[in-house]
């Protein structure tokens, strides 16, 4: 199992094997990249994806509400 496969099993409970369909692992691998893209401060690459995008967004939505608390 891939660190990807064990990462989605924690998060939805569920093995990715059983995740709906393709285009939704593919719009998922999107969202995580972008998060993961944001998270390590690498700069936004345009044209991943809107997946990508919302996860990129996502990420550094989050990163502002903490900053604004800390």
């Amino acid at each position: 199992m891939s660190k990807t496969e064990k990462a989605f099993e924690n998060i939805f409970g569920e093995p990715l094997a059983d995740f709906p369909s393709l285009d939704k692992k593919i719009e998922l691998f999107g969202f995580l990249d972008g998060q993961s893209d944001c998270k390590r401060g690498v700069d936004h690459v345009a044209g991943k994806g809107d997946s990508y995008d919302r996860g990129y967004s996502a990420q550094y939505s989050l990163e502002q509400i903490r900053s604004e608390r800390s």
